[in-house]
């Protein structure tokens, strides 16, 4: 969806989609028995402008689903090759469509009933055991007069499924241009994939023989990052650390390597700035790259530090953790978010490391975000962020507290 950009100028056909598509969900929604009369007329009038045929098949033993969008050999002009039989698919969904009439009712959550025909799809077309190959979808929920589309991607015996647009508003809003904005870029961002990811299964069933690889473990597609012009690194992933954290190593170098995957940094300055002061200093990993990705996304890639565990107090590692932080909060930047796990130590060592610098900002001018918080975050949303704030973080992990605080 990165066509979902916000500069996306709506045309007439959008925006006449959008009039229709609004007025046909404020019409039908909210009367009774209204069912399958709503699902019928808001999936012709997304049939019309999304220019695909919408099928409610059945996908295993499960019932026909509210509204899909297909892929099939047999409506394309392909030849048939030795890859079809070995990988055994004829037919993929590209999109699935769920429609509730809100959301936690008896019948259950839109999206995860949207994962469950995704996943009786990939048993239906025999491609549940496919562990290199990349099989993505659009997963379109319909909840009352919200819609939100997801992205769904099996890789690896894995399902992964991210929201791409949060849910819109389809209610029509007289002079509301931005929420008007925002949904017609989502539909039109739609439209203009969905073509594009048909032509991805054409691609992939004529391969023949050879198979796609993925080697190493289920990832992002990312593999290399530009750090400038003459400089490009390339990295292979080794194993996932959490969510959107992976180990992995550089081609080159064999270096081992932290890749993170970070949505909507605050300051991306002040990240960048604070931990590449820091790690000049020997107080954090090296960043070798950092790099952004459409629409909201930030992907760094730092050292590894060998045998490094979470912070454990000695008096030792105390000083040089308020000597760490001070480097930091020379340059005006709070690091936000210091507890134990962010901050690494080695077993035989009393260095410290300072690590996850993605809620940086400068001192009395960024604020706390909602995304950050957990039981160690003593301060409000909304909050101004602080230097004193890092500080007395750190002065709780220490033993040494009374004595470094004075």
């Amino acid at each position: 969806m990165q066509m979902c950009r916000s500069d996306t100028a709506l045309e007439r056909t959008d925006n006449e989609f959008l009039a229709d598509f609004c007025k046909k969900m404020a019409t039908h929604y909210g009367k009774l028995d209204n069912d399958n009369c709503r699902r019928t007329r808001c999936n012709d009038t997304l049939e019309y402008y999304l220019l695909e045929r919408i099928r409610r098949p059945t996908a295993g033993n499960c019932t026909a689903t509210d509204g899909s969008i297909l892929w099939s050999y047999k409506n394309k002009t392909v030849r048939k090759s030795k890859y079809q039989s070995k990988l055994g698919f004829e037919s993929m969904v590209l999109v699935n469509i769920e429609y509730k009439n809100e959301m936690g009712g008896r019948s259950g959550d839109p999206t995860m009933r949207n994962i469950g025909c995704f996943v009786n799809w990939l048993s239906e077309c025999k491609l549940e055991k496919e562990y290199n190959v990349l099989l993505p979808s659009f997963l379109v929920s319909i909840t009352g007069p919200l819609i939100s589309v997801y992205g769904v991607v099996a890789y690896g015996g894995v399902i992964h499924c991210d929201p791409l647009t949060p849910y819109l508003h389809t209610l029509p809003v007289i002079d509301d241009n931005d929420t008007w904005r925002s949904l017609g870029r989502a539909m039109r961002a739609l439209r203009l994939s969905i073509p594009k990811l048909d032509q991805y299964y054409s691609d992939l069933f004529m391969r023949g023989d050879a198979v796609p690889s993925y080697p190493g473990f289920p990832c992002p597609y990312l593999n290399r990052i530009i750090v400038d012009p003459n400089n490009t690194i390339e990295f292979a992933y080794m194993k996932q650390l959490a969510r959107h954290v992976f180990m992995g190593i550089l081609h080159k170098s064999g270096r081992k390597v932290i890749i993170k995957f970070i949505q909507s940094v605050q300051d991306n300055s002040s990240s960048i700035r604070g931990q590449r002061a820091l790690a000049s200093a020997g107080w954090a990993p090296d960043l070798i790259a950092c790099s952004q990705l459409p629409p909201n996304w930030t992907v760094t890639v730092s050292a590894y530090v060998e045998d490094a565990v979470s912070y454990s107090s000695t008096q030792e590692r105390d000083a040089n953790l308020v000597t760490a932080l001070q480097c930091l909060h020379d340059l005006n930047i709070v690091h936000g978010d210091i507890r134990a796990s962010n901050v690494l130590v080695v077993p035989t060592s009393s260095l410290v490391y300072l690590i996850d610098f993605d809620h940086c900002g400068l001192h009395g001018v960024a604020k706390y975000q909602d995304r950050l918080y957990h039981a160690d975050m003593p301060w409000p949303v909304g909050a101004d962020m602080r230097v004193e704030h890092d500080k007395e973080c750190a002065y709780r992990m220490m033993v040494s507290y009374s004595s470094l605080k004075s």
